[in-house]
């Protein structure tokens, strides 16, 4: 069993005759909520009074390492919700499989291992884990449900937590340099190749593309910060209740050092299907992450089923 410690970076020493030591592994604690570990990037736009936390109908939970490390054992637990209602399209029910992920730059992800596991009647199952990811090379790491035939994630996450055996190789992977990005490319949620900047919204019981977010490098000051966002409704027979609009949205412009801790920057408003366009004031302080996300379902308080944003992403682009 993997005990966690405090992480303590031992970083690279040079010994006599010129021979270099690499850094010592560390357990690493990873939790969702950020209670007892690192954060998952997901975890502020979350509802925190479930059973499990960090519920938002998300299908997937990522978590920043803060430099490039190898990953070795991995164990925890997680909770998969729903996902015998749109099940996986790479799996025949009842077998499902939760997938490991290593990313070095945030926008290129490889399976590092997958967790296996029997879906059951119930409709939210715990399932807890080991597996070795075989020093892959990362700095993020994410785990998710896999795709399903409605072209979405496969049901959702409740909750993750795990303690991972990293070693230090080095700093930041990718320190990209401002200009224009767009979310074929550029953003952290690429699901399918497909269609790279939108996934779900055709079955309600797909997670789908709450959130594009962009990995700017190392954090560093902006000098300008505009762009693009388009969404549709997501779960339509619900998002107009409680004073929900059946055509206009809001959204938040989000910046982050850390990709844990955000700020929202500007609260902008469109239509539905509509490029909103934005240009706001960069903040004062080093960004090295950008989040677009729509508003909260106006319900998100009432119940479990409405805790979602109000609209999923199909296209944005960047300029920092």
């Amino acid at each position: 069993m993997i005990r966690p410690v405090v992480l303590v970076l031992a970083l690279i020493a040079t010994l006599p005759g010129g021979a270099r030591a690499e850094a010592a592994a560390s357990i690493v604690p990873f939790r969702c909520s950020g209670t007892g570990g690192s954060a998952a990037m997901e975890n502020s736009y979350a509802d925190h009074a479930g059973q499990g936390a960090c519920w938002g109908h998300f299908g997937h939970h990522t978590y920043n390492t803060g430099a490039v490390h190898r990953i070795g054992l991995v164990e925890g637990s997680l909770f998969s919700v729903e996902v015998q209602f749109s099940p996986p399209v790479e799996y025949a029910a009842p077998a499902a499989a939760i997938l490991f992920e290593g990313s070095l730059d945030g926008a290129t992800w490889n399976t590092l291992a997958t967790i296996p596991y029997p879906l059951t009647g119930g409709t939210r199952q715990a399932i807890s884990f080991s597996l070795d990811a075989g020093d892959a090379e990362a700095q993020f790491l994410r785990i998710r449900q896999p795709r399903s035939a409605a072209q979405g994630l496969s049901g959702y996450l409740d909750s993750s937590n795990f303690d991972a055996e990293l070693t230090f190789v080095r700093p930041c992977a990718a320190c990209l340099i401002g200009g224009s990005t767009r979310c074929s490319a550029g953003i952290m949620e690429r699901m399918f190749d497909e269609h790279p900047c939108w996934f779900g919204g055709i079955n309600r019981y797909d997670a789908p593309s709450f959130f594009h977010t962009y990995f700017l490098g190392l954090p560093r000051l902006l000098e300008q910060l505009s762009g693009t966002v388009t969404l549709l409704p997501w779960r339509s027979d619900d998002y107009t209740q409680n004073g929900g609009s059946r055509t206009a949205i809001d959204a938040l412009v989000q910046v982050s050092s850390d990709g844990t801790t955000w700020e929202t920057v500007a609260e902008i408003s469109g239509q539905y299907g509509t490029p909103i366009v934005f240009d706001v004031v960069p903040p004062a302080s080093e960004v090295a992450f950008v989040r677009l996300v729509a508003e909260r379902h106006t319900g998100w308080g009432t119940h479990p089923a409405l805790k979602h944003a109000r609209g999923f992403i199909i296209d944005s682009r960047l300029e920092t």
